[in-house]
């Protein structure tokens, strides 16, 4: 089977996979983001994916269902600007995090806000 129609299998796959948690959910480009994991965590399963194939079916599905469920043409315009631009970033960083190749040093972090508040 070609890389697209695996694609494509895979964006219907997922389409009924999670119809259930976008059912009732609004889209908007302020709260795209907080999709992407679950999308993300869902397609990891996807075996019969590469892992650019499971980038590839989160961003297009998310292109689809924005189509779906955003009927402001403004809103939809910067919710597909931001899916063709942060998203793929947005991935790339959470695999890197994943992986630990990207170290998160929430302690230090934490330490040098308190010392703003003391």
């Amino acid at each position: 089977m070609s890389e697209i129609r695996i694609i494509n299998n895979a964006i219907s796959r997922l389409y009924e996979d999670t119809k259930e948690i976008f059912e009732n959910k609004e889209i908007t480009s302020s709260n795209i983001l907080t999709f992407v994991v679950s999308l993300m965590q869902i397609v990891e399963n996807y075996d019969d994916l590469s892992g650019i194939g499971k980038k590839e079916v989160v961003i297009e599905f998310l292109n689809k269902i924005v189509e779906e469920k955003i009927n402001d043409e403004k809103d939809l315009d910067n919710t597909k600007f931001l899916i063709s631009t942060t998203v793929p970033v947005f991935i790339d960083t959470i695999i890197s995090v994943d992986k630990k190749e990207l170290k998160i040093k929430t302690e230090k972090f934490i330490k040098k806000i308190c010392k703003c508040f003391n």
